[in-house]
């Protein structure tokens, strides 16, 4: 009967040491997951600049220099400036390289680059890819590269802005550009940026 009793005693205590563990096991997940999850929170938010990124994460930033030309671009004349042509980035060369850069205002292309966004504004059409607006020039299969209208709102622009404070108001500047973000339902993430002119 003792022996009986005994073994009991053992599986009743290695089962309630196998739940403990269990339980403290769960107990340590879910602190884990919490833990994690914070940080995240805290990072993941919609106002953080990286959202900016998020179009053209795999893009160079304006201004930045690439020992030589991306391979397969279309040389672009304009102004008296020579673009290559890539993907939608234009690279001009300058000492030490090759410049990421914005094209001039008039500078004409056949193909719009590949991933680019179709914005309605006062019923006319642009074109907008890595912060350049392009619109369709009549009678001919081109597009060229216009200034963009007050109030257009896009999706993402590139790295390479600058961030000014103006009246507790953060603007983003790229190009001569002045966007400023703001909530939209536009968009999935529920962010857009708008063009804006400032006095």
């Amino acid at each position: 009967m003792k022996t009986i009793k005994m073994k009991k005693y053992v599986k009743l205590s290695l089962l309630t040491f196998i739940v403990g563990l269990l339980g403290s096991s769960v107990t340590m997940h879910a602190h884990a997951q919490r833990v994690v999850v914070t940080p995240r929170t805290v990072v993941v938010t919609k106002h953080s600049p990286r959202v900016v990124k998020r179009t053209y994460y795999h893009a160079p930033r304006y201004g930045y220099v690439v020992t030589k030309a991306p391979g397969r671009t279309t040389v672009v004349r304009y102004g008296g400036t020579v673009y290559h042509y890539h993907r939608g980035i234009y690279y001009v060369q300058r000492p030490g390289g090759f410049v990421v850069v914005h094209p001039s205002i008039g500078l004409r292309i056949r193909v719009l680059p590949t991933g680019y966004s179709r914005i309605v504004v006062a019923g006319t059409p642009y074109f907008y890819f890595y912060g350049v607006f392009y619109r369709s020039v009549a009678n001919t299969e081109e597009y060229i590269v216009v200034k963009p209208p007050v109030g257009i709102i896009v999706d993402a622009i590139p790295e390479g802005y600058k961030i000014e404070h103006i009246n507790n108001s953060k603007y983003l500047v790229l190009n001569d550009v002045c966007y400023e973000e703001i909530k939209t339902d536009l968009y999935k993430d529920g962010i857009g940026y708008k063009v804006v002119e400032l006095n």
